[in-house]
């Protein structure tokens, strides 16, 4: 007869902080690619030719400003779950197990160079 310790009978489910991060890093993902469909449709349309034929021959030739307000919102709300999401990753690192999300990295720094992009074509 084998004898259970008490890590073998330990529940392993998921704690509140693990759940915040998938949260944070699932709801970072969703805004980023909204916003990436913003830009798409705020930015200039473009002209060109198929087979001879011209093909969006009034094609708008400027930003559409309110939408690309919009994204830039959406890119800050994006930086902000991130930061968050990061900050709380930090406070956690005391297990053994546990881990800096790549994630969380990666939406963040994408947030910040879409911002400084936005700043720096679109910016006042």
């Amino acid at each position: 007869m084998t004898t259970m310790t008490t890590e073998n009978t330990r529940k392993k489910k998921t704690d509140t902080l693990t759940l915040l991060f998938n949260i944070l890093s699932g709801t970072g993902w969703f805004l980023l690619l909204v916003a990436l469909v913003v830009i798409g449709t705020a930015k200039p349309e473009t002209t060109g030719k198929v087979f001879g034929f011209h093909v969006y021959r009034n094609a708008r030739s400027y930003w559409r400003m309110e939408l690309a307000e919009y994204a830039l919102y959406l890119l800050a709300t994006v930086l902000l779950c991130g930061l968050a999401g990061l900050i709380l990753n930090s406070r956690r690192l005391k297990r053994k197990g546990d881990f800096v999300r790549i994630s969380l990295i990666l939406q963040t720094i994408v947030a910040m160079i879409g911002i400084g992009l936005y700043w720096k074509f679109l910016g006042l």
